[in-house]
């Protein structure tokens, strides 16, 4: 509640104190008759990090004292002790003595580290609890309805003024784009171009066929891009060949781009078998940025959209987990508050055994009565066929049949691995056949 005028208050003092990995800073004044206190605090939780801005933890309780002050009653204990205080000395010792600050951290749990307005008075663990559930709530909300949508635009906005201002058809860059369902064949006389390197935090994957007579060319690509250690330690190229290959085949971008055969020889620039050299490394990379690693359906090309989708679609999850946790610390704290609130009354009859009952029923029954024992029969029957409905009675056949799906579920895993292995060995295979 807030401070009333007719309360007179002592000066003003503040504290600072460790508590396990918490520090609290108190600024509290007690009334002049020892009933009262008045207070306003921060705490600190200590995670090993740098311990610079301290002081504007002080300036936060000052300001809650000042503005949003709590007022509690004192102890028994507190109010005797402030009578027997004659110096300030004495004073200042008490305040920094082990009885006083356990009296904080009571008021705090109880009341609170400040004054708040609502039908119930907010004790530090119910708002921390509630306070993080709105944080990730409206975090969610903004991330799934905003940002998304803001960063998409904001992307394809860049790659705009970015085309804008490179000008790809005045430097030779030009997609074909093609109506008919049928794909053109793949010129087999010409080279397959498997071009790997790394830049970044990204690898790219190229299966390119260029003309070096018309500048046309045919290609799919994969791009792997590396977010954590473990990401890195899990890449396999062999993978990201073969969707390569893939797109290469079913799902190509035909487009001219101005590759450079400076230094080849006359036969190999006739299979179109170009030069590795940093000039024709950036077309490839820009022809990537422009028109995308694989054909696709819609217009849209870009691959940053994807990129900042998943990144959604991952935090997205994160959050729901975040929230799922905090759902179910809140559903705990309403039981134990609950808990406290349920008052039971007790029944004694004579010549039998206690009985308690819930406020609901008002007439009770003897234990040995046949109406008890009856209930008792229909209340057992129906916990067995929850039992059974839910599953708590295994035997021997569920685990048995458990076992053999595990069985099967493995074997099928080998055997789509060694299919994998065995169409990347036969497309090379047939590549180096085509070749010769």
């Amino acid at each position: 509640m807030p401070c009333s005028s007719t309360v007179e208050w002592s000066n003003t003092n503040r504290i600072s104190f460790f508590k396990g990995p918490r520090i609290y800073y108190v600024y509290f004044s007690i009334s002049n008759d020892g009933k009262k206190i008045k207070y306003g605090s921060t705490i600190y939780k200590n995670e090993g990090e740098s311990m610079n801005h301290l002081c504007n933890h002080f300036l936060t309780a000052e300001d809650r004292f000042n503005r949003f002050p709590v007022i509690s009653p004192t102890s028994d204990k507190i109010f005797y002790e402030m009578n027997t205080i004659k110096t300030r000395r004495s004073k200042i010792i008490f305040f920094e003595s082990k009885m006083f600050t356990n009296f904080l951290i009571q008021n705090f749990v109880k009341y609170g580290v400040r004054f708040r307005i609502g039908k119930h008075t907010y004790s530090s663990l119910r708002k921390k609890l509630l306070d993080n559930r709105n944080a990730i709530l409206s975090k969610k909300k903004r991330l799934i309805i905003n940002k998304t949508k803001a960063d998409i635009l904001k992307a394809e906005k860049q790659r705009k003024l970015m085309i804008q201002g490179f000008n790809p058809q005045s430097k030779g860059y030009h997609q074909i784009q093609s109506d008919s369902p049928i794909l053109p064949k793949i010129e087999s006389h010409r080279t397959f171009n498997m071009v790997i390197w790394e830049q970044g935090n990204r690898i790219y994957h190229m299966d390119i066929q260029h003309n070096s007579i018309t500048g046309e060319a045919r290609y799919g690509a994969c791009v792997f891009k590396s977010s954590s250690l473990e990401e890195c330690q899990n890449y396999e190229s062999e993978f990201h060949i073969d969707t390569a290959i893939d797109r290469f085949e079913n799902f190509p971008i035909l487009a001219k781009l101005p590759l450079n055969y400076d230094g080849q020889t006359s036969q190999k620039t006739c299979q179109g078998e170009f030069p590795l050299n940093k000039e024709n490394m950036q077309v490839l990379k820009k022809s990537l940025c422009l028109f995308g690693v694989r054909k696709r359906n819609t217009n849209d090309n870009l691959l940053k959209k994807k990129e900042i989708l998943q990144k959604k679609y991952s935090t997205v999850k994160k959050i729901n987990k975040l929230q799922q946790k905090l759902d179910y610390d809140k559903a705990c704290y309403k039981l134990s508050q609950s808990q406290k609130l349920v008052k039971q009354k007790k029944i004694v009859l004579l010549d039998t055994l206690p009985i308690i009952l819930n406020k609901n029923k008002q007439i009770p029954t003897p234990p040995d009565s046949p109406r008890t024992q009856k209930i008792i029969d229909q209340v057992y029957q129906q916990n067995e066929k929850q039992k059974q409905i839910k599953g708590y009675q295994k035997t021997k056949k569920h685990t048995i049949q458990k076992r053999k799906a595990i069985q099967e579920y493995k074997k099928e895993k080998i055997q789509k691995e060694r299919k994998n292995s065995e169409k990347t060995k036969e497309k090379q295979n047939r590549r180096i056949k085509e070749s010769l």
